[in-house]
């Protein structure tokens, strides 16, 4: 049910910041190489997924339409997530190898908002498509 459900993505989220804290201050990336940075990329990666899908889950069930069934905001929350997410530790990483620039911001966010924009656009038409038959 949905309260389990944010129950354990708060958990989790919280267990993900903390295993990024860790790495922060306990793993030297220049003694553990190529893995302490793994460590770092993909701890930030799951706690900024739990992050967001929790924040957007709330804008959804707060200004969402009430007449969606709450998995479809979860699972609409989750991916966007994911996307937003993906776009910050690219863009992160681009930063780190000192590449990142305007253009290929821009072109890397019109690509995630593309993903997002769809999904939610196929969310709408199945939505719509079920509710008439």
């Amino acid at each position: 049910n949905l309260r389990q459900y944010l129950a354990t993505m708060i958990f989790s989220t919280v267990l993900c910041w903390a295993a990024w804290v860790f790495v922060i201050f306990f793993i030297d990336p220049f003694e553990t190489g190529a893995m302490g940075f793994a460590f770092f990329y993909i701890s930030l990666l799951f706690a900024l997924i739990g992050t967001i899908s929790l924040v957007i889950f709330g804008i959804y069930r707060l200004f969402g339409g009430r007449e969606m069934p709450l998995f479809r905001h979860v699972r609409m929350s989750f991916r966007t997530a994911v996307v937003l997410s993906l776009l910050a530790l690219v863009g992160l990483y681009l930063q780190s190898l000192s590449v990142l620039s305007l253009f290929n911001t821009l072109i890397f966010g019109t690509i995630c908002m593309v993903i997002v924009s769809f999904d939610l656009s196929l969310t709408n038409f199945t939505k719509k498509h079920l509710t008439q038959h």
